[in-house]
């Protein structure tokens, strides 16, 4: 009688981590030959325990609250992950369709909304508290209209406001400056209108320039008209209604000064 050969029995796996026996357990986790309860394992984003959910991150094992963090963004209104596929977002934020609601009256935002800062506002509460007044017209600038901001002040982007007060062109595309009177200009009739010239050269000054009673001047061209002597502080400038002299030439000038003045220097900025 043919002996039979008695197959060796298997040995079940013992828990990497609480030594027991792995037999009968549905809920296994295997990494680098060792065997884990899924219960004895802990995430290793938050160090909490498993429970019966593991993920893999970088092939490390994650609850299911951390890879949710991985892959769903978190509502800013109830501070629940949000797993629907259609959400809002805005002001670098997200929420839940229901939850996406005005930060000052609560109302839910189904017909646009306006950021400010952080925050987001209905229409209604934009208008009324925070929508600035374009210095052009004096009318609100409201949510969802187009605005520009000009010297720290605010328009309306439309032609009939964002435009040359001198030729009308629009200024979108354009450069362009609000000059002192508050008017926006085109560049061309800014600088034909708006920056002073010397009375030496005719040119447009731009940065430093010396005043003479009603002259500018720039540095190089402040001297006497007759014999061009620069007046550097230690040589009177002497102005008459022709123009600013040395004291000879002012004397000798057919409209002799009627005062003696040192120029005053300033700077005129773009």
């Amino acid at each position: 009688q043919q002996q039979q050969q008695q197959q060796p029995q298997q040995q079940t796996p013992l828990c990497a981590t609480c030594n027991q026996s792995t037999s009968g357990s549905a809920t296994l986790y295997q990494n680098k030959g060792k065997v884990h309860h899924i219960h004895c394992l802990t995430c290793t984003k938050c160090n909490k325990s498993l429970g019966t959910e593991l993920f893999l991150h970088d092939n490390q094992p994650i609850c299911a609250t951390c890879h949710g963090e991985q892959f769903f963004p978190r509502c800013a209104g109830c501070l629940e992950l949000i797993m629907d596929d259609l959400y809002a977002r805005a002001a670098d934020k997200s929420w839940h369709l229901q939850h996406f609601c005005c930060s000052k009256c609560n109302v839910r935002l189904t017909k646009g909304y306006a950021r400010v800062r952080d925050d987001v506002l209905c229409p209604s509460c934009y208008e009324q508290d925070i929508a600035p007044t374009c210095f052009v017209c004096h009318g609100r600038v409201l949510a969802g209209e187009s605005a520009v901001r000009v010297e720290g002040q605010v328009c309306h982007g439309r032609p009939a406001c964002f435009a040359c007060v001198v030729c009308s062109v629009p200024l979108q595309d354009r450069d362009c400056t609000r000059a002192p009177d508050g008017q926006l200009y085109c560049w061309t009739h800014y600088t034909e209108l708006c920056i002073p010239r010397c009375a030496e050269c005719m040119q447009h000054i731009v940065g430093r320039f010396f005043q003479s009673e009603d002259f500018l001047y720039h540095p190089e061209c402040f001297v006497c008209k007759e014999c061009k002597i620069r007046f550097n502080g230690t040589i009177q400038p002497y102005t008459t209604c022709t123009g600013t002299y040395c004291h000879d030439h002012a004397l000798t000038s057919s409209m002799i000064a009627s005062m003696s003045i040192s120029g005053a220097e300033s700077t005129f900025d773009m």
